[in-house]
């Protein structure tokens, strides 16, 4: 299931909003690229584009892309010298930026990340293109996407820290403005554990050892509950049918209802509905 996408001389790319297409435009001397030197004259070089047709959310990124990192591990044990392509990377040290190094991490990737391509002398690798807002997927059948989520899961569970075991796990990952000062009491007076940081191995590691997890319903109860198995699952929530929530998703977008259902046949979910 090590397939991707290969092509050469690549002068530009961009994904073709709610389709799974990569558009590429090739360089030619005579229509792109600037002739200093950015042409075929230099050595080649070599691409793995890690972009996904989204938003600038990591924790949608993960499922539009990252899951498809083995590809760029096996192409690594041939090759030291590919470069990551990420276009939304702007080594500026914001938050996705951290993220994706820290995710990269890991999964022990060390590779060179760029936001652009330098030399039209390329060869570029990319995943098999998955569109979050694409609304033909079948992804129960899809036996690549599978392979390479499975892949994604057990390189979790295989690299996770022990941790004592604990009842009570809140994520504050509120991006939705509400109060979650009641949630955090109710944690600390039962002995819990609050997630405010983004430890991945360690966050995993707490996850993985809880039996009752709390969180706020955005991306990243996609990104830090697709490895978990037999967890008591809590979605805080004060309106399900805002145009983010979690019934316009899964009954709206079959890409996430089937990684909901995927957390879900593994785990127990509730709402807890705030007024």
């Amino acid at each position: 299931m090590n397939k991707s996408l290969i092509i050469e001389n690549v002068f530009d790319y961009k994904y073709k909003f709610s389709t799974n297409n990569l558009i590429i435009t090739k360089y030619n001397d005579n229509g792109n690229g600037n002739g200093n030197g950015n042409g075929n004259e230099k050595e080649k070089s070599y691409y793995f584009i890690l972009d996904g047709n989204n938003s600038k959310d990591f924790g949608f990124w993960i499922f539009e892309s990252f899951i498809f990192i083995n590809l760029l591990i096996e192409l690594n044990k041939n090759n030291k010298n590919i470069k990551i392509l990420i276009k939304r990377f702007n080594n500026n040290n914001d938050k996705l930026d951290n993220d994706i190094i820290k995710i990269l991490k890991f999964f022990n990737i060390n590779n060179e990340i760029v936001n652009k391509i330098d030399n039209y002398n390329n060869i570029c690798y990319s995943p098999v293109i998955y569109s979050l807002y694409h609304h033909r997927h079948n992804l129960n059948k899809d036996s690549y996407y599978n392979y390479h989520l499975n892949y994604y899961i057990n390189y979790i569970n295989s690299n996770l820290n022990d941790y004592k075991k604990n009842e009570n796990v809140f994520i504050n990952n509120n991006s939705n403005n509400l109060d979650d000062t009641n949630i955090k009491k109710f944690i600390i007076k039962n002995n819990g554990i609050i997630i405010d940081d983004f430890d991945i191995k360690n966050n995993f590691s707490i996850l993985n050892n809880a039996t009752n997890i709390f969180l706020f319903y955005n991306s990243s109860f996609y990104f830090n509950c697709i490895f978990l198995q037999n967890k008591n699952i809590y979605f805080i929530e004060n309106n399900i049918y805002r145009p983010n929530g979690i019934n316009s998703h899964i009954f709206g977008n079959p890409f996430l209802k089937y990684l909901h259902d995927f957390i879900f046949n593994n785990n127990k979910i509730c709402l807890l509905n705030i007024i």
